[in-house]
């Protein structure tokens, strides 16, 4: 059985509340779903989205990934609704509704070269610090991820102690509360660990390297480099939102 709609949301709305009506579903995890939706899918990548029973929500994975077996193995055959996902494009596809046995077994081609349209922010920090476990870092362990927030990096390496400084200053703030507000450092200084990778990128010019980091949605990012020009209009002026 195909759904037919305008869109993947739409569609998956329709049978979220069908679902509902039907007392096979009691909570839909409309901000979840609909996020993964709007941001992550694209033509060539498809889904597993299973409508837990009694009342449990949604679980939403991409059809190829292992986790999928977590999801599915200790559910009971009938318990649940199973639908296959097929995107065309953003938000655009069709929804089939599959059996636990073909979810379980079901495989696509993934394209060769997709890329992906966003990356969370331990990401963007492992692809700035190549060869460092970003996780393991003060810098990582403080890092916010408040949407809309923007940070400033200046990265350099000292060749006379062997140590790779990070300066960190808030050029935009959006804090959740005002108990998180007063707590908010605008700058600090980060020592981190060194790597061949980060050596060879700092010590060929012996000069900074300069970020600019954007939280796009919750623990999502962007990064782009920037001059030193930009960063030094930028730091010191600090917005609060």
């Amino acid at each position: 059985m195909k759904i037919l709609a305008t869109s993947l949301v739409d569609q998956m709305t329709i049978i979220a509340k069908k679902a509902q009506e039907n007392n096979v579903l009691t909570s839909y995890l409309t901000d979840i779903d609909k996020d993964v939706m709007l941001f992550d899918s694209q033509a060539g990548i498809n889904f597993l989205w299973i409508l837990k029973n009694s009342g449990a929500g949604t679980w939403l994975c991409q059809a190829n990934q292992e986790i999928k077996k977590l999801y599915l193995n200790d559910e009971p055959d009938d318990s649940s609704e199973i639908y296959l996902i097929t995107a065309t494009g953003i938000n655009q596809g069709h929804i089939t509704k599959i059996d636990k046995k073909d979810a379980l077994s079901y495989r696509y081609n993934e394209p060769l070269g997709i890329i992906a349209r966003r990356k969370f922010s331990s990401e963007v920090l492992s692809t700035i610090f190549c060869g460092i476990n970003i996780k393991e870092t003060l810098l990582y362990n403080e890092w916010r991820t408040n949407p809309g927030e923007i940070v400033l990096l200046k990265i350099w390496y000292e060749t006379s102690n062997k140590t790779i400084f990070v300066d960190l200053y808030r050029k935009k703030i959006c804090p959740f509360s005002y108990e998180d507000r007063i707590n908010i450092q605008n700058k600090k200084r980060y020592h981190m660990p060194i790597s061949i990778e980060m050596i060879n990128f700092l010590d060929k010019q012996r000069e900074a390297k300069f970020f600019e980091i954007e939280n796009t949605q919750q623990f999502y990012a962007k990064q782009k480099q920037i001059s030193f020009e930009s960063y030094m209009n930028n730091i010191n002026q600090t917005i609060l939102v």
